[in-house]
C-alpha cells in the first residue's frame, strides 16, 4: 500500500478525523506566519484539523502578531522557555486529535502533506510515526529527514567530522540512510522532528516525550521507544516540507551546540545498554565537548591570551637579563649555556607562580586589565617562588637571580600594561581599531546610532532590553539573558546608559558581568554619578567609563578575606579571657536579623559597642562575616554583614544603599583600615 489519497477519500477523512498540529514557538514570529499560512493553504478542510501553537516566552510580540493574523490558533503561552520537549507536553495534553503532528514553525508545508500522511497513517495501522521528506530552501533534500540510531561508530565519525568528510562512502553514509532511495517508502530508525505525526494510539502506550531534553534527539528518542513497543517508523518521501534549518534556535540566548551535546550525553546515558557501549564510548564524547568548548574559550578570550603570552614572553626574557647581569656582575666571563640550564627549574617555578597569581587575580579579564594588578601579582609571585625554594632545594640555586628576575618582570609586565591603556584613551591610535564585540543595554537609539555609524573599534551586535522597542537595532533578548548572550556571542563590552538602569541594578549586574569575563561600560548622559576609578573613552562625542568595581575584584577579594583573617584571629586571642568571663556568667543572649548572609548572631551583654560584638569576630574568621561590612539588619543588603558600618564612621557615606553603592566603587584595603583605625579612636 503507497499511502496515495484519493479525492473523494480525502474528504471522508476530513469530516470525520481530527489533526492536532503542534508547534513550539520562540521569537520567530516571522517564520511561524509562513508556516501557519502553508498549512492554512493546504487541501485539508480546515474543520478537520486544530492549531496548537506553544510559546517559549518569545520577546518578539509573537503573541500579538499571530492572534491578529490567525485567530484560530490555539495559543499556549509558557512564562519561561522551558525547552522543546515540555512545551509538545504541554500542548499534547491540550489536544484532541487522532494523530499529532509536530511541526517547526520555521517550516513550509506544501498543500498536500499533512493529509496525505495522515491518510498513509490512517490506512497503514502498524505504523506509528511518520516523517515527511524535508528540503532545504534551495531544493537539495535534507538528510536528517532520516537517520539511524546513533551507534558508537556512527557517533565516533559525527564527533570527529569523518561523516562530511567521507559523505559519498557508505560506511560514513549510513546515519542518513544514503545507502536506500530517498523517494522510496521506507522503515527507519528515527525520522525528523521537524514534521513527525503521531498517532494518538502511540502516545497512549508510549507516553509523552522525555523532558529532560530540552533541544535535540528527543524526535530521535521517541521514535526508539516506539519502535520497542512494535510501532514501525517510517519516512514518507511523498509529503514534502521546507525546513529553514536552525532558524527556530538562532535568536536562543544560549549557545545552542551546547544543548546538543548535553541531549547527546543524557540520550547515550539513558541507552548505553541497548544502542552502544556507553562506557567505552562517553570519554570519546566528552572529550570532543572539551576540546570544543577550549576553541570556544580561545575566541572568546584571545585578547586575553594574548597579554598572558606577553607576559609570559617578558618574564623569559627577564629571567635570561637577570642571569646574565648577574654573573657578569659577579664572577665576570661565564658560560652563558650551562647557567641558563642549570637555571632552568628556577625559570619553570617563576612561570608557575606567575600564572598560578594571574590567573587567580583576574588580571586578564577584559574588565581588570589594570596596570598596578601586574604589581600585586609580583608581589604574589615573589611571595610563593621564593616559598617553593625551602621545599625543594633545586629551586633555590640563586636567590638574587630569582629577585632579579621577578623584579623586572613586574616592571616589564606594568609598562606593558600602561602602553595597553593608550588604544582606550587615544581613539586614532592604530590598536584602537580593533574590533571589540558589544552588546547595549537599553533601546536608546541617539546612543545605538552613534556607537554603529560613527565608532571604528566597536561592533554591536544588538541591545538587550525588557521587549523589542528599537526596529533598526537587532534585539537580542532581556536583560536576564546578558550572560548567556555575552557567551553565545563572545561579547567582550557591555555598555548601558547610566539611564536605562538604577545605580544598584547597575553594580548588582557589574559583578556578574565581570565574572563572565567581559567589561561593562557606561554611557554617563548625565553625569549623575561616577561609578568607578576606570578607563573613560570618548566616542563620537560620547563619554564611555569603564566600570571597574574593585569590591568584586579578585586581587581585593583576597585582600580583604587575607584581613578578616588576620585581624579576627588576632582580636580572637586577646579577647579570649573576657569571652571566658562572659561565657562563664552567662552574659550573653542571641538576635535574629534580616541580612540575607546571616539569619542569627550572638552578642555579649555590654553597653560597649566593641565588647558586645565580640563573637561576631568568630564569624569573621569563618568567613559568614566581615570586619566591615553593611548593616546587621539590612535585609536588601550586596555585600557581607560587617562588625563595622563605614557609614557610622566616615561622614562622607551616608546610609542605607547610597552607603554600599559607594563603598564598592572606592573599595580598598587601606580604605578598610582607615575605617577600622577611625571606629577604634571613636
Amino acid at each position: 500500500m503507497d499511502g496515495s489519497i484519493h479525492k473523494d477519500q480525502e474528504d471522508f477523512w476530513n469530516d470525520l478525523m481530527k489533526l492536532s498540529i503542534i508547534i513550539v514557538n520562540y521569537n520567530v514570529a516571522h517564520y511561524l506566519s509562513q508556516c501557519l499560512s502553508s498549512i492554512l493553504n493546504g487541501s485539508m478542510n480546515q474543520n478537520s484539523f486544530e492549531i496548537l501553537v506553544v510559546d517559549n516566552d518569545s520577546y518578539d510580540n509573537s503573541r500579538s502578531k499571530i492572534i491578529k493574523q490567525f485567530p484560530m490558533v490555539k495559543w499556549i503561552q509558557l512564562d519561561s522557555n522551558y525547552g522543546f520537549s515540555k512545551a509538545v507536553n504541554k500542548a499534547i495534553k491540550k489536544s484532541s486529535g487522532k494523530y499529532i503532528c509536530l511541526v517547526n514553525p520555521d517550516t513550509i508545508i506544501s498543500n498536500n502533506a499533512l493529509a496525505k500522511m495522515r491518510g498513509y497513517l490512517e490506512r497503514n495501522s502498524d505504523t506509528g510515526i511518520l516523517g515527511a521528506k524535508v528540503f532545504n530552501p534551495d531544493g537539495s533534500f535534507q538528510l536528517s529527514s532520516r537517520r539511524r540510531f546513533p551507534s558508537f561508530f556512527i557517533s565516533l565519525s559525527k564527533v570527529l567530522g569523518l561523516n562530511k568528510i567521507f559523505s559519498k562512502t557508505k560506511f560514513f553514509s549510513k546515519y542518513n540512510y544514503k545507502d536506500i532511495d530517498v523517494n522510496a517508502i521506507s522503515e527507519v530508525d528515527s525520522v525528523s522532528g521537524s514534521c513527525m505525526m503521531i498517532s494518538r494510539k502511540v502516545i497512549e502506550s508510549v507516553g509523552l516525550f522525555d523532558e529532560n531534553f530540552f533541544l535535540y534527539f528527543e524526535d530521535t528518542d521517541y521514535c526508539l521507544r516506539a519502535l520497542k513497543q512494535g510501532f514501525k517508523v517510517k519516512y514518507y518521501p511523498k509529503a514534502h516540507i521546507i525546513h529553514y534549518k536552525g532558524e527556530s534556535s538562532s535568536s536562543a540566548p544560549f549557545i545552542v551546540k551546547h544543548k546538543f551535546y548535553e541531549s547527546m550525553i543524557y540520550f547515550y546515558k539513558k541507552y548505553h545498554n541497548s544502542i552502544l557501549p556507553w562506557r567505552a564510548f562517553k570519554w570519546t564524547i566528552l572529550l570532543g565537548i572539551f576540546f570544543d568548548k577550549i576553541k570556544t574559550s580561545i575566541i572568546k578570550n584571545l585578547q586575553s591570551i594574548t597579554l598572558l603570552l606577553f607576559d609570559l614572553i617578558f618574564v623569559f626574557l627577564s629571567f635570561n637579563a637577570s642571569v646574565i647581569f648577574w654573573y657578569n656582575l659577579k664572577f665576570g666571563n661565564i658560560q652563558i649555556y650551562n647557567l641558563f640550564s642549570d637555571h632552568l627549574p628556577m625559570l619553570v617555578n617563576i612561570i608557575f607562580w606567575w600564572v598560578v597569581a594571574s590567573l587567580f587575580g583576574g588580571i586578564y579579564k577584559r574588565s581588570s586589565m589594570f596596570a598596578y594588578g601586574s604589581l600585586f601579582v609580583t608581589v604574589l609571585v615573589l611571595f610563593g617562588a621564593s616559598t617553593s625554594t625551602y621545599f625543594f632545594k633545586d629551586l633555590a640555586f640563586s636567590r638574587v637571580v630569582m629577585l632579579l628576575s621577578i623584579l623586572f618582570s613586574g616592571l616589564s609586565t606594568f609598562l606593558l600594561r600602561m602602553i595597553y591603556r593608550i588604544p582606550y584613551q587615544d581613539t586614532s591610535n592604530i590598536l584602537s581599531k580593533i574590533a571589540r564585540k558589544v552588546i547595549v543595554i537599553g533601546s536608546n537609539t541617539h546612543i545605538l546610532d552613534k556607537l554603529t555609524v560613527e565608532s571604528t573599534n566597536y561592533q554591536i551586535i544588538g541591545y538587550v532590553d525588557k521587549t523589542s522597542l528599537n526596529s533598526k537595532h537587532k534585539y537580542l533578548g532581556r536583560l536576564s539573558d546578558v550572560i548567556s548572550l555575552i557567551e553565545k556571542y563572545h561579547i567582550t563590552d557591555v555598555i548601558v546608559s547610566e539611564s536605562s538602569l538604577t545605580v544598584n541594578e547597575i553594580i548588582k549586574l557589574s559583578s556578574k558581568i565581570n565574572l563572565a569575563g567581559s567589561a561593562f561600560k557606561i554611557v554617563a548622559t548625565n553625569n549623575k554619578y561616577i561609578i568607578s576609578k576606570g578607563l573613560v573613552e570618548h566616542v563620537s562625542g560620547i563619554p564611555i567609563v569603564n566600570i571597574n568595581l574593585p569590591y568584586f575584584d579578585n586581587l581585593f577579594i583576597l585582600s580583604k578575606r587575607v584581613l578578616d583573617i588576620l585581624l579576627s584571629s588576632i582580636f580572637i586571642l586577646i579577647s579570649l579571657p573576657l569571652s571566658l568571663y562572659y561565657f562563664l556568667r552567662g552574659s550573653y543572649y542571641s538576635k535574629s536579623t534580616k541580612n540575607l548572609h546571616i539569619k542569627k548572631i550572638h552578642l555579649f551583654q555590654s553597653e560597649y559597642r566593641l565588647i558586645k560584638h565580640i563573637p561576631q569576630f568568630a564569624n569573621v574568621f569563618i568567613g559568614r562575616m566581615s570586619i566591615v561590612g553593611s548593616d546587621i539588619d539590612d535585609e536588601a543588603a550586596k555585600i557581607k554583614p560587617g562588625i563595622i558600618n563605614p557609614s557610622s564612621v566616615l561622614n562622607k557615606y551616608n546610609s542605607g544603599s547610597h552607603f554600599e553603592n559607594l563603598y564598592l566603587q572606592n573599595y580598598s584595603p587601606m580604605l578598610d583600615l582607615e575605617i577600622i583605625i577611625r571606629y577604634i579612636i571613636s
